[in-house]
C-alpha cells in the first residue's frame, strides 16, 4: 500500500509503499503517513527500522578515544627514537665544529637529519597533547615553532658551503632573525598554556618550552653581536674553531631543553601507553 511521504530539498514525495522507500530516504529524513500526528524520523519510526539494518552504528565514544590514544602512543614511540638521534646529531654538529670541518657537505647532512628529528620530536609532544588530552591550543604554537625552525636549519647548512651569494645570504639572514623572533615568541606562548595544565608530562613540556625561548633570547643576542662584528670589524674569531671548553658548554645549553622533553615523553609513554601493545 502505498501511504508513506517524505520531505527532501524542502519539498514533499509521495505517496510510496514501504518496499518504494528503501533507497530513497535516509535515517536522519522526515517521513509521515496516516495515522501519524507528525512528521518523524525515519529511524524514529519502528515499522522502517528494517531499511536500515545494513547501516554501521557509530563508532562508541570509548573506541574513538582508545584510538586517539593508540595513534598518540605510535607517534610518541616513534618520536622517542627520533629525540635520541636529534641528541646524537647535536654532539656530531659541536664535533664538526671543534675539528673545523662545519663548512662540509656532511655538516649540512647532519643538520639536515637534525631538522628531521626535531620536526618528529615536537610532532610527538603535539600529538599527545591533542590526540591524547586534547588539548588543540597549544598544538598550534607547536606547528609555528616547527614552521621557523625550518629556516633557521636551512641557512645553518648552507651558509658556509657557499652555494648562496652574498645579496641572497644578506636577505636570508633578515629572515632568520626574524624566525628566531617568531620562535621564541610561541615557545613563551607554548610554556603559558601549558603552565595551567596538570598532567603527566606536561610540566616537562612547558620547562622545555621556558628554556627553548631563553634559549632563542641568547641566540638572537649572538646573531646580532656577530652581524656587527662582520659589519664594522675584521675579527676572525666567527671562523675559528670551538676549543674543548667552548664546545661543551654549547653542546651543554643546547642538549638541556630538549633533555626535558624527551624525558617528558618517556614518561608520558611509562605511564599512559604501559598497556598498549607493541608495533
Amino acid at each position: 500500500m502505498k501511504e508513506w511521504y517524505y520531505i527532501a530539498d524542502d519539498d514533499r514525495y509521495g505517496p510510496f509503499s514501504l518496499d518504494d522507500l528503501e533507497g530513497r530516504i535516509k535515517e536522519t529524513t522526515k517521513v509521515w503517513k496516516k495515522g501519524m500526528t507528525r512528521w518523524e524520523k525515519a529511524m524514529q519510526v519502528q515499522e522502517l527500522a528494517g531499511l536500515f539494518r545494513d547501516i554501521l552504528p557509530p563508532v562508541p565514544a570509548e573506541d574513538k578515544k582508545l584510538g586517539r590514544e593508540t595513534k598518540a602512543f605510535r607517534y610518541i614511540r616513534v618520536d622517542i627514537l627520533s629525540g635520541w638521534i636529534f641528541l646524537s646529531m647535536l654532539v656530531v654538529e659541536i664535533v664538526l665544529q671543534m675539528l673545523d670541518l662545519d663548512d662540509t657537505r656532511f655538516y649540512g647532512f647532519v643538520l639536515f637529519l637534525s631538522l628531521l628529528s626535531l620536526v618528529r620530536l615536537l610532532t610527538g609532544m603535539k600529538k599527545y597533547l591533542s590526540l591524547h588530552l586534547e588539548i588543540r591550543k597549544p598544538a598550534i604554537n607547536v606547528n609555528w615553532i616547527i614552521v621557523t625552525s625550518i629556516p633557521i636549519y636551512i641557512l645553518m647548512a648552507y651558509e658556509r658551503g657557499r652555494v648562496i651569494d652574498d645579496t641572497l645570504y644578506s636577505y636570508g639572514i633578515l629572515v632568520v632573525v626574524l624566525a628566531f623572533i617568531l620562535n621564541g615568541y610561541h615557545y613563551l606562548r607554548l610554556a603559558q598554556k601549558l603552565s595551567l595544565q596538570k598532567r603527566v608530562g606536561v610540566t616537562a613540556f612547558r620547562n622545555f618550552a621556558y628554556l627553548q625561548f631563553f634559549y632563542s633570547i641568547l641566540v638572537f643576542m649572538v646573531v646580532i653581536v656577530a652581524l656587527f662584528l662582520m659589519i664594522f670589524t675584521d675579527s676572525t674569531a666567527l671562523s675559528s674553531p670551538l676549543t674543548l671548553r667552548e664546545g661543551l658548554t654549547v653542546l651543554f645549553i643546547e642538549m638541556l631543553p630538549y633533555l626535558f622533553l624527551l624525558l617528558g615523553l618517556m614518561k608520558v609513554k611509562r605511564n599512559y601507553f604501559v598497556h598498549q601493545p607493541a608495533y
